[in-house]
């Protein structure tokens, strides 16, 4: 079940957990047949496909296999059985189940940025740095690594990141299907075999194609997903893995009701009551909420292909070492009315100047990394010295077209000046955007060294950890069409994680603490200086308590009630305008057009509670309570203390599951979930950012800093409910589960961080078949 993480955690504290994390029923010994191939356990968790089990490892906390009760870093893990009773196949979706995570980002744009924290998270595969777009269809578990991870993984978000790990070959021959069908034209199809090519060569092969429609006209998002993966097994210490994924995502992404500027007229504020004449920033249109300026002809695909090798070797009980290598590709291709909203225009109600842009653009990236692991004792003090290498170098050409101005300007006006009320979809000419008015190329380096160390002291009760990493980065960015925009960053970057755990009571009461810093590297050039910006830093502390409430059975073997508390303190030196900085003359100056010394802040509480109270009934509770701010901001002294946008204060999750396991509904699974996310800060805009100030969404604007058109547009507060309902039966060797989700049950109405509607009721039919 989701975030049964702790319950494997504590199960190895102490004599009572370590026999309960051991016991199993029947079923369970049998399938440890069908296991995935594991040479070495140093590099790979324990399996958790069965269901009843919860995750006890992780790859993301150390880079090794690490058993979580010993992770002073905060990490959660989905198990696929909790994601496929939820229906959960979108990343916004399944964060906001995890405590530290919300449902604020959106899945609207077929991009999106899952929230940890208050800050964006970072994608990872496997350990590797990618794009998101994760289809479900071979995800094993997904890990939510939390704060500042810089000296494990090198760059990092402030507020952690998300590893994907990919399912692998199994012994034996298996199968599964799947299929579902939902609201708004949802249709999901998969299909997974794997088992033995020959001896000791495994292998295992994954599809998947997933559509569905959305709230607001035209959308549509399509997800191709193609994957195999071989593992051969060299010798009882040493194997080899490839796997390649295809994934390929048709969309259009649509922008409902949303209109960033509005012209000819005088407006009159809804929050000051003062009249603004000329144009206003910011406005959302709530009665035209399913409106999609973009119409039918916009059409974006995204292709990633993703080669992945990895070579294991173990030297002696003492040294093992791991070999990973990727080969990374992605492309975007774009066709649409503009990549920037045109102006609402209030005198005739149309959208003013829409312009046909075509982006291309490609990203490749190539990564290595060897890890040499040390396992051994000193006298009492046993130790696990990790040395890593591991290098990355990315390019991505990055050019845009639009028509020409003699050819835009013989378009009909109703293309180019879109009537709201009757709009003209008239498609354009591919062929006729020649003008190129972008061409950018970002190419970055990155060469680390890691050096972690791990002591666990007093037979275990006691682990000090202690990590230290040098990143050599380098990016050079490219104007082609500006060279004077040009220029280039190297820098040598030093992050570090310092922590411990201490079983205070063995497997009731774990004290865990850490401390750590990362970086994420910017990609924005400072035209006074001809630099890349620099990198943004960050720090963070955490510490907290782990413990059981209710005890293992020692009868049956179903797990008890456990839970977790922690508080942090998350840093980020963001940058801030150089008010001394002209365009004109702050080139030949060298005065930098930025500075480095905005700190913004986010104070944390999270508390979970989740396991198994019967033979019965599975619950989990995900609590988030941040404190968001800027701490310190020297330009503009009127934003130090404002909220920090996209942050919601409180989010709260919740589930229960209730398995019949005899009589009439042997077989049955009822579940329920709840999501509340309270309100939060959006966006700024001037003079009154929504121009109505009335209607649903309008209604929730504040003035809270700074002049008096400063306005803030506020979401509003959300709590959603979902329910499912699935049968599992068996006919001869197959076993069916069938099941019903309904979601947003009560046809709540919500919006996103962009104003992006949420959509309404939903059912979900599905059916899955194993053999």
């Amino acid at each position: 079940m989701m975030l049964s993480v702790l319950a494997g955690m504590l199960a190895g504290a102490g004599a009572r957990g370590q026999q309960a994390a051991n016991r199993q029923p029947a079923a369970d010994a049998k399938s440890e047949e069908n296991e995935e191939v594991v040479v070495l356990k140093e590099f790979s968790v324990r399996d958790t496909s069965g269901g009843s089990r919860p995750a006890t490892e992780t790859l993301g906390a150390m880079r090794t296999s690490t058993r979580l009760v010993e992770s002073p870093i905060t990490v959660s893990v989905l198990t696929p059985e909790f994601m496929q009773s939820f229906a959960l196949t979108q990343e916004h979706q399944q964060a906001s189940f995890v405590a530290g995570g919300n449902m604020v980002s959106e899945w609207q744009s077929g991009a999106a940025a899952v929230s940890l924290r208050g800050f964006g998270s970072n994608y990872y595969r496997n350990g590797f740095s990618r794009w998101g777009y994760n289809a479900t269809v071979n995800v094993e578990r997904i890990e939510y690594v939390k704060g500042p991870a810089a000296a494990t993984f090198g760059r990092s978000s402030p507020g952690g990141l998300v590893n994907y790990i990919t399912k692998r070959a199994r012994r034996r021959p298996a199968a599964e299907f799947y299929v579902s069908f939902g609201g708004y034209g949802y249709n999901n199809f998969e299909g997974s075999y794997t088992g033995p090519l020959d001896k000791d060569l495994y292998f295992r092969a994954d599809a998947g194609y997933n559509d569905r429609g959305g709230y607001q006209d035209w959308f549509y998002q399509r997800t191709h997903t193609l994957s195999t993966s071989f593992t051969k097994v060299l010798g009882p210490n040493t194997s080899l893995m490839f796997d390649v994924e295809y994934k390929l995502q048709s969309l259009n992404r649509g922008t409902p009701g949303l209109i960033p500027a509005w012209t000819n007229g005088t407006f009159v504020s809804p929050v000051t009551g003062q009249p603004v004449a000329g144009t206003v920033t910011g406005g959302r249109i709530t009665r035209l909420a399913k409106f999609n300026a973009r119409g039918p002809d916009d059409k974006t695909r995204r292709k990633i292909t993703t080669f992945d090798s990895r070579f294991e070797h173990r030297f002696n009980r003492v040294l093992s070492l791991r070999v990973n290598g990727q080969v990374y590709f992605g492309t975007y291709d774009s066709w649409s009315y503009g990549l920037y909203i045109p102006s609402y225009r209030m005198s005739d109600a149309t959208l003013h100047g829409r312009r046909p842009l075509h982006e291309d653009h490609e990203t490749a990236s190539f990564s290595g990394q060897a890890d040499l692991l040390a396992v051994f004792n000193t006298g009492p003090v046993a130790h696990k010295l990790l040395l890593t290498m591991d290098g990355r170098h990315e390019s991505g050409p990055q050019p845009d077209w639009e028509m020409p101005d003699e050819v835009y300007e013989a378009l009909p006006d109703s293309v180019r000046n879109l009537s709201v009320e009757r709009p003209d979809w008239s498609s354009f000419d591919h062929s006729l955007l020649t003008k190129k008015v972008r061409d950018d190329e970002t190419i970055t380096k990155d060469l680390g060294f890691l050096l972690s160390e791990r002591a666990a002291l007093l037979r275990g009760r006691v682990l000090l950890y202690a990590s230290l990493r040098n990143d050599n980065f380098r990016a050079d960015f490219e104007n082609k069409l500006n060279p004077s925009q040009s220029g280039g960053l190297r820098r040598s970057v030093f992050n570090h994680t310092l922590g411990g755990v201490a079983h205070i009571i063995p497997g009731r009461f774990i004290f865990f603490a850490n401390r750590s810093t990362s970086f994420t590297p910017s990609s924005t050039l400072d035209r006074g200086t001809g630099e890349l910006q620099e990198p943004l830093t960050s720090k963070g502390i955490e510490a907290g308590f782990r413990g059981e409430i209710m005890p293992a059975s020692a009868t049956d073997g179903w797990r008890g009630l456990y839970w977790a508390a922690s508080i942090y303190r998350i840093d980020r030196k963001a940058p801030q305008s150089n008010p001394y900085y002209s365009i004109d003359g702050g080139l030949e100056a060298g005065i930098p057009q930025y500075i480095n010394s905005a700190v913004e802040r986010v104070d944390g509480i999270e508390l979970e509670l989740f396991g198994t109270i019967s033979r019965h009934t599975t619950v989990s509770v995900a609590y988030t309570r941040l404190h968001p701010y800027v701490k310190n901001y020297p330009d503009d002294r009127a934003r130090e203390g404002m909220p920090l946008r996209y942050m919601p204060d409180t989010t709260l999750a919740a589930t229960t599951r209730y398995r019949f396991t005899d009589g009439l509904l042997k077989g049955v699974l009822l579940g329920a979930a709840m999501r509340y996310t309270e309100e939060f800060f959006a966006y700024y805009g001037t003079a009154g950012s929504q121009v109505t100030g009335t209607d649903t969404i309008g209604g929730n604007l504040r003035l809270n800093y700074g002049p008096a058109d400063r306005i803030e547009e506020i979401r509003p507060a959300v709590t959603l409910f979902d329910v499912f309902a699935e049968y599992q039966f068996k006919t001869g060797k197959y076993t069916h589960i069938v099941g019903i989700n309904l979601n947003n049950a009560l046809n709540a109405t919500y919006y996103g961080h962009n104003g992006n509607p949420g959509n309404e009721r939903e059912i979900l039919i599905r059916w899955r078949l194993k053999f």
